[in-house]
């Protein structure tokens, strides 16, 4: 909500309107608590200006704080009852208060972790300000700070975090990982914002966690490697011991070797995992292939990926083919008609 300056025409030596233009400044820049300030020394200098207690409520209420918002908009409604914009605040923060009523503070909370985890950063600040629990956590035992990174928009992630530490919430705080905020947040993929975001915790006093990143990525490499049904329990029993590992790896070499293509450690891990993903479904499925059969299914399926690209190329070059003749056949169309156009004019 956007605080009017209405152009109140006081005089310069009334000191009170200097606080007051002051206040409307600092609240369009979300300087709340200087803006409140400034409110509270306007109303000092002249308890009679019912606009700085109208704009000390719209402070309030953006702050959540919606008791102290009610009495500084009726004291402005006393002042100028005819108001509309007095009106409309008093009517906002008791719709306001009767929601918070009607809502348990289990519910809020809920609020609070829902918002983050569907990127509504706006619904999660009034969340905040309105009293859920800062050290809320949801089914993995992530609280609040753990999802403030989900705030699509840096400033409104940025007032989150700095709400939720200023009501107390830990910033070290672990999940049922192992994982602080800090740790969390370097694991996440594509995230435009990761550097400021990271920033924005360190300077509330978060601490570098290398040793914790590291078993976070860890266990990510371990999740990967072993996805699948039961493929854990398959490689203690004996199917994927380190014998056959390496005999499936050389066996991949050899046939690479034939095609004239050279594999790094990370593209035979890579199909090792494959491997073991794809053998762990067949084998949940009570089909039991050799290791040559898992080779051979392995590549046929390489081989309709690359197809299907292929395909999707050639599909994104037919488009683009397309495209370009439609836009010279309106360029000549447009050129004819220009012609045409000329040898009439000059045949009239």
């Amino acid at each position: 909500m956007k605080i009017p300056n209405r152009d109140m025409g006081y005089s310069d030596d009334e000191k009170y309107q200097e606080h007051y233009d002051k206040g409307s400044v600092l609240f369009d820049m979300d300087r709340l608590e200087e803006a409140l300030e400034e409110f509270d020394k306007a109303i000092e200098l002249n308890p009679e200006h019912a606009w700085s207690f109208g704009n000390r409520a719209i402070v309030l209420e953006s702050q959540g704080r919606f008791k102290d918002a009610l009495h500084s908009v009726e004291r402005a409604l006393i002042l100028s009852p005819d108001d509309p914009d007095f009106t409309a605040t008093r009517s906002a923060v008791l719709k306001q208060m009767k929601e918070i009523e009607d809502a348990a503070p289990r519910t809020l909370d809920l609020t609070l972790l829902d918002a983050l985890r569907s990127f509504d950063g706006q619904k999660a600040l009034w969340a905040i300000r309105v009293g859920a629990d800062p050290q809320c956590i949801d089914d993995d035992g992530n609280t609040p700070l753990h999802l403030f990174y989900r705030c699509p928009d840096l400033p409104i992630a940025e007032k989150v975090a700095r709400e939720l530490v200023h009501l107390g919430a830990d910033i070290e705080a672990k999940n049922h990982v192992g994982d602080t905020p800090w740790v969390k947040l370097q694991g996440i993929k594509n995230s435009t914002h990761k550097a400021g975001l990271t920033r924005i915790l360190e300077d509330l006093g978060a601490k570098r966690d290398d040793a914790g990143l590291k078993q976070k990525y860890a266990r990510m490499h371990a999740k990967r490697f072993s996805a699948g049904t039961g493929v854990q329990n398959q490689r203690s029993e004996g199917y994927w011991d380190s014998i056959r590992c390496n005999a499936v790896k050389k066996e991949i070499l050899q046939r690479e070797n034939i095609h004239g293509v050279s594999l790094d450690k990370d593209r035979i891990a890579m199909k090792m995992s494959m491997l073991i993903e794809f053998d762990s479904r067949m084998r949940a499925q009570g089909v039991v292939l050799s290791t040559t059969e898992l080779i051979d299914q392995l590549e046929r399926l390489e081989y309709h990926k690359l197809i299907y690209n292929q395909g999707q190329a050639i599909k994104r070059d037919f488009t683009k083919q397309k495209i370009g003749r439609i836009m010279i056949g309106v360029i000549l169309s447009l050129l004819l008609f220009y012609l045409i156009r000329r040898v009439w004019i000059m045949g009239g």
